[in-house]
């Protein structure tokens, strides 16, 4: 779980490579966003966040309540299913894209969108 609002003021790496890093290790990151008073009500924070979030195959959720927040984040974990890969060929230790569906029109499906194969 990730708590933040969003925004960025010292990083020393960039977004894309932390969000790499996750997906390598099969992090789902679910970020709890905490609305910023310097940054009004939809800020860069708060898209990366849910790009994150997107990204690794977990689910943004922002804190604007305290208990929906608190259920919302339980109902997002309790939800989750895992899911093996075994490639037919040898990765080569690369990122790879990754595209889930559901036929089932009423279910919506996280997932990461690149998946690191060894």
């Amino acid at each position: 779980m990730l708590i933040s609002d969003g925004e960025d003021n010292s990083s020393h790496i960039p977004h894309t490579k932390a969000e790499e890093a996750a997906q390598k290790q099969r992090v789902a990151i679910f970020p709890v966003l905490i609305p910023s008073t310097f940054t009004g009500p939809v800020s860069r924070g708060s898209e990366r966040m849910n790009d994150f979030s997107r990204a690794t195959g977990g689910r943004l959720v922002k804190a604007d309540k305290i208990p929906e927040t608190v259920q919302s984040l339980l109902s997002a974990l309790r939800e989750q299913w895992i899911i093996s890969l075994v490639p037919a060929q040898a990765a080569y230790q690369e990122m790879h894209t990754l595209r889930v569906k559901s036929e089932t029109k009423d279910i919506k499906v996280l997932a990461p969108s690149q998946m690191f194969l060894p």
